[in-house]
């Protein structure tokens, strides 16, 4: 596995540490700090983005893209460097910054400004850490998902990409997911996208596709590894399935009665169902992309019997649910006993 941005920039900083003790030897201390300080940066950056550690929050980009201003004068030696290094390669390189993959998806490079972006005002899916979203770019028709150039996006980031990107086309709006150039990160997440369209059967036929319209595209083994994980865990429904999964025996959380301010933390790969007897509870399901979880919160407690149950998605799965997969944060519960069926006519008497 090659080490991508890692090698290259720590080369870089061996490059600025060896000038710096050159000018120090000719006694031109005075040039060699800035030298020195562009090095440790440098340094810094290649271990952030060295595989085993992979921290694209070191530059402090923001999910709206932009960047602090402490993070514009730390990083500063690196962040211009990146500048002009994607600049000059787009203008030696005789290449189109995007290609249109399929009716209204489009994957390419970093758009410096909006006369860059494909036509039609598209939503804009950004996989870059480095570089900044122009300002011309509405914030509600943007995503950033923060990966190091030659990195990959992780499964649950790809996933959130996804299902963002489907509801930008639901509303008939064009989609661009862009890294620096277009070749390795913003293909990683168009190949699930087009999974998901049901425009490609796998993620392998997606890339195929892909290249027959960008033939520079470069995906490494670490997209591919990826792209497996998200494939074989997060897999958002194709649309080109009309058949849903077949659901397996649920496996019953609770029977005869209702916890209060119950909260269920359970795999992704769980889907919550609820079987409501008469008024309805409320509940407000959501996904945390760090832990790959999904958290139902029931919110507003009546007093008729609820009956929830999970039905999970492949057998594996109730094993790793009876080892703590399953958490419920209150302990108090309201049950269909005398005290509360007194409580509730009182109620409706009023």
């Amino acid at each position: 596995m090659g080490w991508g941005i890692s090698r290259l920039i720590g080369l870089k900083a061996a490059v600025f540490l060896s000038v710096a003790y050159f000018f120090h030897r000719l006694d031109m201390t005075l040039l060699s700090f800035p030298l020195i300080y562009a090095s440790v940066i440098a340094l810094l950056v290649s271990i952030a983005s060295h595989p085993s550690i992979d921290l694209p929050l070191l530059l402090g980009k923001g999910s709206n893209g932009s960047f602090p201003v402490w993070s514009w004068i730390m990083f500063s030696p690196f962040l211009l460097f990146i500048h002009l290094f994607v600049l000059l390669r787009r203008f030696v390189k005789n290449e189109p910054l995007y290609t249109e993959i399929a009716d209204g998806v489009y994957v390419g490079g970093w758009p410096s400004s909006v006369e860059r972006l494909p036509p039609g005002e598209p939503a804009v899916i950004d996989c870059t850490c480095e570089l900044p979203r122009s300002s011309t770019i509405s914030e509600n028709s943007y995503l950033c998902v923060a990966t190091w150039d030659t990195r990959a996006p992780q499964p649950s980031q790809i996933e959130s990409a996804v299902r963002w990107a489907l509801r930008k086309r639901s509303q008939n709006k064009a989609v661009y997911v862009h890294c620096a150039y277009g070749h390795g990160r913003s293909v990683c997440v168009m190949c699930a996208l087009l999974v998901a369209l049901g425009l490609a059967e796998d993620w392998k036929a997606a890339e195929q596709m892909i290249r027959e319209k960008r033939p520079s595209i470069s995906m490494n083994s670490l997209h591919r590894k990826s792209l497996e994980e998200w494939a074989k865990h997060l897999l958002t429904p194709s649309k080109r399935s009309g058949e849903s999964d077949p659901v397996q025996e649920p496996l019953e959380v609770w029977n005869n009665s209702v916890p209060v301010g119950l909260t269920l933390s359970v795999p992704m790969k769980f889907l919550l169902q609820e079987k409501k007897e008469s008024m309805p509870a409320m509940f407000i399901c959501f996904s945390d992309s760090r832990r790959d979880i999904a958290r139902i919160s029931v919110l507003d407690i009546t007093h008729q019997m609820i009956k929830s149950t999970i039905h999970p998605m492949n057998t594996s799965i109730i094993h790793r649910l009876s080892n703590d997969s399953l958490e419920i944060s209150s302990s108090e519960s309201y049950s269909r006993g005398r005290e509360d069926q007194r409580l509730l006519r009182a109620r409706r008497r009023r």
